[in-house]
């Protein structure tokens, strides 16, 4: 099947990295091929051009030696009921080997994660001129490896503040604590299901439609566990470091200039920030199940074209195609607040919100408009010169991709927050492509 749209087939296309296909399991029926480890492995020196935890530290760790050897199971086949009927199954597991190239928050190495899914469907055909597929899957995946969480690079800078009075620009905090890695890994649980809908019409001999549609839901569950962890563990020690640079935390646990130990240095104004915004992140880390980051609930892909076969337009082939991208998850509400109604000058937990409840990037569609026509040039020899006018409507509307903590309706007056989206980026506006292809 032909696909307009970025070249790849419409399974795909519905298929984006945290929507709707099978993320653990390898694509069926193949079994996956991972290269065995080592048969031994020793703790791995520390790299001369790492930042590596000073002495007292308490982010040194030694590399373990970790199993990597599991069996795993592969299965699937189809079905011809008969009058262009057709069943089909597939079972996968997979096993992915601990990665000694990547680093978790305290100079370890991710375990091996393991995952498996099943998908089923139904394939109709009614005769040449319509087909129609049906599938549903549902996969699990554990010890499932991924990036630090968002705002955890707040850690190193307030590792790297100054205590009070100390105006160096090479100082930093007298506890002791080290660098941390300079990008670390985590794990997280996930689980995803959902349904896939593909249809392909010819109502005429020149006439072809596509259509393909997806629906999923997936979640993610202990995420970013081993950063948790590393956070409790550690909050005591980040505290005084705080402190040393003459910062005071409430008892709200935001952090603020203490009157009474005035630090003009730039270095405590970014400690200060680091503190708040690496608490906001954490109050997203939670053990239970969120919607999974980045799952975009329903797509849709449409396509059809039509070529003239008689006239003095005859060759002339014109197409439409739209694409459709329903809400995307792009962040949580845990870190919201409101004003404490015992006390306005401090803001406190909104009750309505939590880590579970989602911020949603909005649905949006592009259009994709085509138009080809053959020329001869001489003899049978023909040139097929080929328009394609893509994002057809000039969407120009940002796409968010994470969030950040404002004041409500930017009111700086009240200590309230509210989570919103920030990072953006935009479509490429309304393109033209004109090519030429010769058959020799």
């Amino acid at each position: 099947m032909n696909s307009l749209f970025s070249g790849l087939p419409p399974r795909q296309i519905i298929s984006n990295s945290l929507t709707s296909r099978r993320t653990p399991p390898a694509a069926p029926p193949a079994r996956p091929n991972s290269p065995r480890p080592p048969a031994r492995a020793t703790p791995r020196p520390a790299s001369p051009c790492r930042n590596t935890p000073a002495t007292g530290s308490k982010t040194t760790s030694t590399r373990r030696l970790t199993k990597t050897k599991k069996p795993t199971k592969s299965i699937g086949g189809i079905f011809n009921v008969g009058w262009g009927v057709s069943l089909w199954a597939n079972f996968a597991q997979t096993f992915n080997p601990t990665d000694f190239t990547r680093t978790t928050i305290d100079y370890g190495t991710p375990p091996p994660s393991t995952s498996e899914g099943i998908d089923y469907g139904l394939r109709v055909s009614f005769g040449p001129r319509l087909y129609l597929t049906a599938s549903r899957y549902e996969s699990k995946e554990k010890d499932a490896t991924t990036g630090r969480p968002s705002g955890a690079g707040n850690i190193q800078t307030i590792v790297n503040t100054n205590v009070l009075g100390d105006t160096s620009s090479d100082g930093r905090n007298r506890r002791g604590h080290g660098d941390m890695p300079i990008s670390w890994n985590d794990v997280l649980d996930r689980k995803s299901q959902g349904y896939e809908l593909e249809a392909v019409a010819n109502p005429l001999p020149n006439w072809r439609l596509t259509l393909n549609l997806g629906f999923a839901d997936a979640s993610q569950t202990d995420a970013f566990r081993q950063t948790r962890a590393w956070l409790d563990a550690n909050d005591r020690v980040l505290r005084q470091i705080i402190d040393d640079a003459g910062i005071l935390i409430g008892t709200d646990n935001v952090a603020r200039a203490d009157p009474a130990r005035p630090n003009p240095f730039i270095d405590a104004t970014t400690g200060q920030n680091a503190w708040n915004s690496l608490q906001a992140g954490r109050a997203n880390l939670v053990t239970g199940t969120q919607a999974l980051n980045r799952l975009t609930r329903y797509t849709t892909n449409f396509y059809s074209d039509y070529r003239l076969t008689s006239g003095k337009l005859r060759g002339l082939r014109v197409g439409y195609g739209m694409q459709f991208r329903g809400p995307q998850v792009i962040g949580y509400r845990g870190a919201d607040t409101i004003v404490n109604p015992a006390n306005p000058a401090l803001a406190i937990d909104d009750p309505k919100l939590d880590a579970y409840s989602v911020v949603w990037q909005k649905s949006y569609f592009l259009g994709t408009a085509t138009l080809g026509y053959p020329v001869k040039i001489y003899g049978n020899r023909k040139i097929e010169f080929n328009l394609s006018i893509t994002n057809l409507f000039n969407y120009d509307l940002p796409l968010f991709t994470t969030t950040g903590l404002r004041a409500p309706n930017g009111d700086l007056s009240t200590p309230a927050r509210t989570t919103y989206p920030t990072r953006y980026s935009y479509t490429i506006p309304r393109s033209f492509r004109l090519s030429a292809t010769h058959q020799f």
